[in-house]
C-alpha cells in the first residue's frame, strides 16, 4: 500500500478530515490532499509527527516506491528553479547583444536585475538536496556565467561609447 492510501486510511480511521489533520500538522489542507493523492510528500519532520499521532513507525507509512517518487519529485521542481535561473540568464544576454546591435549604453543596470534573479534560482535548485554532487564545480561555473555576462556588457558598452 502506498503512502498516500495509507494517509488516507490513518486520517478517515481516526475520523478526522484533511481541515482537522492539516491544522493537527501545521501545513494546509492543500498539502494533505496532495499527499493523499499522490502529488508530494510531507517532510521528514511532519513524517515523524504523523508517525506519531498515529501510532506507528515511518517505514510502515513509506515503501520503496513511495521514496523513489519523493526524490523523482523534488528533482522535478529543482529543475524548475534551474530553467527560471537559465531564463534569467539568456535574458541578460539578449539585452546585451541587443545593446550590442542598437549600439545602446548603459546595459548593466538591465543585466544586474537579470543576474540577481539568476544567481538566486541557480542557489535554490543547488540548495534544494536534489543535485548534492559537485557544489564547487556548480559555484565556479555561475560566476563563470557571470564573469562572461559582465565581461561582454564591459566591452559592448566601450564598444558603443
Amino acid at each position: 500500500m502506498k503512502f498516500s492510501e495509507k494517509l488516507k486510511m490513518l486520517r478517515k480511521e481516526n475520523n478526522l478530515t484533511q481541515e482537522e489533520l492539516a491544522k493537527k500538522l501545521y501545513v494546509s489542507r492543500t498539502a494533505i490532499s496532495k499527499w493523499e493523492t499522490d502529488m508530494g510528500y510531507p517532510s521528514l519532520e511532519t513524517l515523524k509527527q504523523i508517525a506519531e499521532m498515529f501510532n506507528t513507525s515511518i517505514d510502515s507509512l513509506l515503501t520503496n516506491q513511495d521514496m523513489q517518487n519523493k526524490k523523482m519529485l523534488e528533482k522535478k521542481q529543482a529543475l524548475k528553479y534551474y530553467w527560471f535561473a537559465f531564463a534569467f540568464y539568456l535574458v541578460a544576454l539578449i539585452i546585451v547583444l541587443i545593446s550590442l546591435w542598437f549600439k545602446t549604453k548603459y546595459l548593466f543596470v538591465p543585466i544586474l536585475i537579470c543576474v540577481v534573479p539568476y544567481i538566486i534560482f541557480a542557489l535554490i535548485f543547488k540548495l534544494s538536496n536534489a543535485y548534492e554532487k559537485h557544489t564547487k564545480i556548480f559555484i565556479c561555473v555561475r560566476f563563470l556565467f557571470i564573469a562572461i555576462l559582465i565581461a561582454v556588457a564591459s566591452v559592448v558598452t566601450i564598444i558603443n561609447l
